[in-house]
């Protein structure tokens, strides 16, 4: 692990209920306090080998702390700085808001224009007597579209597969929306609120484009990026990090500069520069780009009792603004509290928990931990599997062949293996996955939601089955004699 700290130390900070009880003033870590505190959350996801490497971004008005962890790449001993460059995934969806509300303020283009103002076949998917979708409603996935548009896939296609998600995100074009627009049955429902979209991000990003007659990756660049002094921040930055799969196996990049739905998912940055735009943020309207952040983080819907849909972000309760992005080798996350002006940024250069919505969301607590260490609040527990190792004599009686006896998702029969040094599941489709052991007599996937539990019998000698939790649902498996 490397820590870097850049500014002046020793900052006194009081804050009233951030997390912590009513009316208590927590008081942020020394740099000591708090480089141990970072290690101490960040330890699992490297000692478990859940990431290649990691860099997190402490920002506070006394000045920014990074850290470093793991590696650059499967070949390299280096752990990846705040100067190496990543895939951030959906975080550029809140550089493409703000270039919206920049579009808006600018040039007098009202946020309530509508959306099928520039993309006319829109009108097709709402119901008779329905609002229409606003460019607002894009920006803060209140649309009502679907998380992709039906023909985003092929037929045939490993859903699964991170290289072939950057394909498609890739090679998805105007002419293809269109297509969908005009012949999909779908149609929006019939009051729509939130509800997170891929597709309204993307059809976002052609009305932007048409609007400034660009490319999206133009028009974030030259309206937010450039303004803000981001020189690593792009979306033809050459990456200086490998990206892994959530097994660490190495992906390609996600090409994006040429991709009309890029404004959902194409920019690349650096630690360093997400320090700087976190800055900017939270300095509200005296940033450089004021007025443009305060509009883009108003709260434009209700998500859940807690959280709250903005222009890209979201925001809690607690005033805490953020953004998360994930692409097929890549994880990231941005938090921001906007009352201390106290942030966090954390760069990983992997797909931890791969295309599970629960693991997938490790990296997110990991942040939101990380900005509770900054702010002198005790973290919540970030409920990540430990691995326990185990003998060779304990793994290989777990070996066979198991048949499900509950109906519901999940593989009919599976059959667990031995090979080197680890037991592998094989289910009805797909290659061999290491399943990893944990506390007793069960294991886990990196890459899914999917838990199993041997059970024995009554002498304890004998396996006789085993309990497989996929995504929360139970599924009892006996072994096949």
């Amino acid at each position: 692990m490397i820590i870097r700290y850049f500014g002046l130390l020793g900052f006194i900070l009081l804050l009233m209920g951030c997390g912590g009880e009513p009316g208590s003033a927590p008081v942020p870590p020394n740099p000591e306090v708090l480089e141990k505190a970072v290690n101490e959350l960040v330890e699992p996801f490297i000692a478990d080998q859940w990431t290649m490497g990691m860099v997190v971004a402490i920002v506070k008005p006394e000045g920014d702390s990074f850290f470093s962890y793991g590696r650059r790449n499967a070949e390299s001993e280096e752990s990846p700085d705040e100067k190496d460059v990543f895939e951030i995934g959906s975080i550029t969806k809140v550089f493409q808001a703000l270039a919206l509300v920049e579009v808006a303020q600018e040039e007098g283009l009202s946020l309530t224009v509508l959306a099928k103002t520039f993309v006319r076949e829109l009108s097709h998917v709402s119901r008779e007597g329905q609002d229409p979708i606003t460019l607002e409603d894009l920006a803060s996935h209140q649309s009502g579209l679907p998380l992709v548009a039906g023909n985003f896939w092929q037929e045939g296609d490993n859903r699964y597969s991170h290289d072939l998600s950057g394909q498609r995100w890739l090679g998805y074009d105007e002419a293809m929306l269109t297509d969908w627009l005009t012949s999909t049955d779908f149609r929006r429902p019939e009051s729509p609120s939130y509800l997170y979209s891929n597709l309204g991000a993307g059809v976002l990003s052609v009305c932007l484009a048409k609007h400034d007659g660009k490319s999206i990756a133009e028009v974030i660049e030259a309206r937010i990026c450039e303004p803000l002094g981001l020189q690593d921040t792009g979306f033809q930055v050459e990456q200086t990090v490998h990206g892994y799969t959530a097994t660490l196996e190495q992906t390609d990049h996600w090409v994006s500069a040429d991709a009309v739905f890029a404004g959902a998912y194409g920019l690349r940055s650096t630690a360093r520069d997400m320090a700087v735009f976190a800055r900017e943020v939270m300095a509200m309207e005296n940033g450089k780009l004021g007025r443009v952040v305060v509009e883009s983080a108003k709260v434009r819907g209700k998500i859940n009792d807690l959280e709250n849909t903005c222009q890209g972000w979201k925001r809690n309760v607690f005033d805490v603004l953020y953004t998360t992005g994930s692409t097929g080798g890549f994880k990231s996350a941005m938090f921001l509290h906007l009352p201390s002006r106290t942030g966090v940024v954390v760069l990983v250069n992997t797909a931890v928990g791969g295309n599970s919505s629960h693991r997938g969301k490790y990296i997110d607590s990991l942040a939101g931990g990380l900005l509770n260490v900054a702010l002198g609040v005790a973290p919540p527990a970030i409920p990540i599997p430990r691995i326990r190792e185990r003998e060779a004599f304990e793994l290989k009686p777990l070996a066979g062949t198991y048949v499900t006896q509950s109906p519901g998702p999940g593989p009919k029969d599976i059959t667990v293996s031995f090979e080197d040094g680890h037991l592998t599941m094989e289910g009805s489709e797909g290659d061999p996955t290491i399943l990893w052991p944990t506390d007793g007599e069960r294991f886990f996937l990196k890459e899914h939601a999917l838990e199993m539990e041997f059970h024995h019998d009554a002498e304890g000698s004998a396996v006789k089955g085993m309990t497989m939790t996929v995504e929360g649902h139970k599924v009892k498996m006996v072994r096949r004699e």
